[in-house]
């Protein structure tokens, strides 16, 4: 995500509060806590499309996301997350503009795997998918955009917040590293949202609602094209590319 996208940031939380308070939002029919997750017998169709899409290459990385939720299923949570954490940070960043041929595209995380590469969200996204698959509640998550301070660039990163009283933990692809968001500084938070809500955020872990997250239109083709197994294809290859 580039220096451009914080500003417009700001302007879809404005657009959103304008919106729901005049009731103009159409919300669609999703159960999201039911429907956000492709099923487990899916596993074996998602794992042959994207060989068939992505390539040989890609097929061994969904393999592996196979290998490491097997590894990773009768853990304990710590272990969940700092194996989710470090198993898509090995993939690579790249803008939307130059892998997708557009300024803000969401993958899936069959889309993430099978590229390769992504942006932010796409990391975000594939680690909350994958954490979910691996029973951690969704309600524990919060997909949350930050400023980072250090590039003045918007963000995204994952919170995993216990409860409401304790404090997140961030998933992140700029630091790796798993840290309370107390020691993530470097990070301002703007809004957050989960499966059901959207939160302005003054800091993390603690927001105001401002409506539903089925409002955010790119979660819904994620939740929809996960749910429907459908993945687009990148304008550029990055196996061929590397």
């Amino acid at each position: 995500m580039d220096s451009r996208t914080l500003n417009k940031l700001k302007t879809l939380v404005k657009s959103s509060l304008s919106a729901l308070a005049l009731g103009s939002v159409a919300l669609l029919s999703l159960s999201p806590n039911a429907r956000v997750l492709f099923a487990s017998n899916d596993i074996p169709a998602i794992v042959s499309k994207i060989e068939l899409l992505y390539g040989n290459k890609a097929h061994r990385r969904a393999f592996d996301w196979v290998e490491l939720v097997k590894e990773l299923r009768d853990e304990d949570l710590e272990t969940k997350i700092e194996g989710v954490n470090d198993f898509f940070n090995q993939l690579t960043f790249i803008n939307d503009a130059e892998l997708w041929g557009k300024d803000d595209y969401w993958a899936s995380m069959a889309e993430f795997i099978g590229a390769g590469g992504g942006d932010c969200e796409d990391f975000t996204l594939a680690k909350f998918y994958t954490l979910v698959f691996l029973g951690v509640d969704p309600s524990q998550l919060q997909m949350t955009y930050v400023n980072a301070l250090e590039y003045q660039e918007a963000h995204m990163v994952l919170a995993y917040q216990a409860s409401p009283s304790d404090e997140p933990l961030i998933l992140d692809n700029i630091d790796k590293r798993l840290l309370p968001a107390s020691k993530r500084t470097d990070l301002e938070p703007i809004y957050a949202f989960d499966v059901k809500e959207i939160w302005l955020m003054k800091q993390m872990g603690q927001g105001q609602s401002i409506g539903k997250a089925t409002t955010i239109k790119p979660w819904v083709r994620v939740i929809e094209s996960s749910r429907n197994l459908e993945m687009a294809l990148p304008i550029i290859n990055l196996d061929k590319a590397s």
